[in-house]
């Protein structure tokens, strides 16, 4: 495990999530996610990263959800292209909803991680 997932509270799991996002005051932009938790997420983007420390305000769909996710984050980390988040202001449901998306994914991350495999 690295330096980074030991400080996580939640696990996260890998996705292709469409999001849109902006700054506040700024203006709305598309990225992807590529991983999620109740946490937070890592976001991808063609522009610069929002800088570190900036709160950004995120909205997308998880599949089978009747609802889009509605979030403010705080930016962690960034590099070219893209930034962790860590969630701030999520509401209950919203949480429930990624734990059950992540859930899902659990175990097929399991099955395709050689580390988490029993030795044969």
């Amino acid at each position: 495990m690295n330096e980074l997932t030991d400080r996580r509270r939640s696990p996260r799991v890998p996705c292709n999530l469409s999001v849109e996002y902006k700054l506040r005051g700024g203006r709305i932009r598309e990225g992807r996610l590529t991983n999620i938790g109740i946490g937070g997420i890592v976001l991808t983007m063609h522009v610069a990263p929002p800088p570190v420390g900036a709160d950004v305000l995120f909205r997308f769909h998880l599949p089978r959800s009747p609802r889009p996710v509605q979030a403010v984050g705080s930016v962690r980390w960034a590099a070219p292209g893209r930034a962790g988040v860590e969630f701030t202001r999520l509401n209950s449901q919203e949480q429930d909803e990624i734990r059950a998306y992540c859930e899902t994914k659990l175990p097929q991350q399991r099955k395709s991680d050689p580390s988490e495999q029993p030795p044969g």
